[in-house]
Parts: structure tokens; C-alpha cells; sequence
């Protein structure tokens, strides 16, 4: 009797913990679904947002590469226009430079001409002057002559010996 009274409490003892056991199994197995669904949204969400991400990171990447066009595309025609002003602000510069040395050489002509003329005119009016001199020292020199003994030359060294003395 011992024996089965030890048997039947042990037996249920060993169901107790059967029982135990599969309450345990139940809730673990509720817990570890509840865990796969959790981790399923996650990662469904996780794919949502990663295809979003991978959605958005395609639309930045071809809006770069169209503003990367347009901006290619403005800089381009930026400089060729930047490079067609260079070469006719060039062309004018050199045009200007062109009638500038013309200019210039024609005014120094110009200026050497008047300069020859000034020349050639002082000179004459320097000979006329010269020659009005001249002409008035010798009428003096022969006013002041006085009739003498001496000879002309001695006239003229006592003349010119006052004159310039």
C-alpha cells in the first residue's frame, strides 16, 4: 500500500509536472508566436521602410542627376557666352588699339609738322631779326663814321669796340 500510495502521489506528482511542463510549452510557444509575429512586422515594416528608403534614395539620385544636367548644361552655355564676350571684348580692344596707334601716329605727324613749321619760322623770325640788326647796326656804324684819316678797318674795330663793350 505503501508503494502505491508512493506510486499515485508520485504519479501525480509526475502529471503535475506534466502539466507544468505543457502550461510552460503553451506560454513559450504563445510568447516565442507572439515574438515571430513581432519580428515579422518588424521586419515587414523594416522591408517598407528600407524599400521606401531605396524608393527615395532612387528619386534623390535622379534629381541630382537632372539638376546635375541642368547645372552642366547652364555652365556650359555660361561659358561659351563668357568665352564669345572674352573674344569680342577682345576683338574691340584690339580695334581700339589699332585706331589708337593710328591716331597717335597721325597726331605725332601732325606735331612734328607744326613743330618743323615753328622751327622754320623762328629761324626766320630770328634771320629777320638778325638781318633788322644788322641792317640797323651797319646804318649806325655808318651815321657815327666820321670822316677821318684812319682807315676803315679802324672805323669799324673802334665801332664795334664801343658797340659791344
Amino acid at each position: 500500500q505503501q508503494l502505491r500510495l508512493t506510486r499515485s502521489t508520485s504519479s501525480a506528482l509526475i502529471e503535475q509536472y506534466i502539466n507544468d511542463c505543457r502550461t510552460v510549452g503553451d506560454t513559450l510557444q504563445v510568447n516565442v508566436q507572439r515574438i515571430n509575429d513581432d519580428i515579422g512586422t518588424m521586419l515587414s515594416t523594416c522591408s517598407r521602410s528600407v524599400g521606401q528608403i531605396l524608393s527615395i534614395t532612387t528619386n534623390i539620385s535622379q534629381q541630382m542627376y537632372i539638376l546635375n544636367e541642368k547645372v552642366r548644361g547652364v555652365l556650359s552655355l555660361a561659358f561659351q557666352n563668357f568665352h564669345t564676350i572674352f573674344e569680342e571684348l577682345n576683338t574691340i580692344y584690339n580695334q581700339f588699339q589699332t585706331e589708337l596707334d593710328h591716331e597717335l601716329r597721325v597726331l605725332i605727324d601732325m606735331l612734328a609738322v607744326e613743330i618743323k613749321n615753328d622751327e622754320n619760322q623762328c629761324e626766320k623770325n630770328i634771320e629777320e631779326e638778325i638781318l633788322i640788326k644788322i641792317k640797323t647796326c651797319f646804318q649806325e656804324m655808318l651815321i657815327s663814321f666820321k670822316p677821318t684819316q684812319q682807315s676803315l678797318w679802324d672805323d669799324l674795330h673802334t665801332f664795334f669796340t664801343q658797340r659791344f663793350s
